[in-house]
């Protein structure tokens, strides 16, 4: 399963607001909005509710490759009947 999902949006750096939408890849040091999707359950929360559990890193290789805030927690899905 793959982590990454969708790259939405880069942002500009001095407003925080959208610079382009759909770009095709983000440079080193910008900022952006991604959807990604988790193989494993994790906890976590919005960064607006509990700082401390809304904040990630993602490593790779042992180098960090992102790090960021949860702005959203999407809602669960619902479990198949066995």
């Amino acid at each position: 399963m793959k982590i990454f999902q969708r790259l939405l949006a880069e942002l500009d750096k001095k407003t925080g607001q959208v610079d382009k939408k759909l770009p095709k890849f983000v440079s080193s040091k910008s900022l952006a909005v991604i959807h990604f999707q988790l193989a494993k359950d994790v906890c976590m929360e919005a960064f607006s509710d509990i700082q401390q559990l809304g904040r990630f890193t993602l490593r790779d290789e042992g180098k960090t490759i992102a790090f960021g805030k949860v702005l959203y927690i999407g809602p669960p899905k619902k479990k198949s009947a066995k």
